[in-house]
């Protein structure tokens, strides 16, 4: 069962018959999590009991976005923000703005890709 903040027991996760069938364990799981690029899932403890989720790109209604991101509300405290994307969508975005399409939220990230900026980028854009 999804949590309103996007999180699973990942007992739960480990006990889909695709991963059983392949005994996928939780180092496994951690490693995936540690090791992705773009840091596409959180892990934490609650209770000494594991939970998993994805950070980004949720189009669940379950997941309440209040319980998972920070609304930007003053545009102007933060000095850069970046949305990755390819060249050729960007007259489009330039005149009639970002567009959220099939997912819950439109993805921006602070910073830039030289600062360390990974969620947001694709690293062909």
């Amino acid at each position: 069962m999804m949590r309103a903040d996007g999180y699973i027991y990942v007992s739960d996760l480990l006990a889909v018959s695709s991963l059983k069938k392949q005994k996928v364990t939780l180092p496994q799981v951690q490693h995936i999590v540690n090791s992705n690029d773009k840091k596409r899932f959180e892990l934490k403890e609650e209770g000494g009991v594991m939970l998993i989720r994805a950070v980004q790109g949720h189009t669940i209604t379950a997941v309440k976005d209040e319980d998972l991101l920070e609304k930007i509300i003053n545009p102007f405290k933060f000095n850069q923000i970046i949305h990755g994307t390819y060249l050729d969508p960007l007259p489009l975005i330039m005149s009639s703005g970002l567009n959220r399409m099939a997912r819950n939220h439109v993805h921006l990230a602070i910073g830039l890709p030289g600062d360390g900026v990974i969620s947001g980028m694709r690293s062909s854009c």
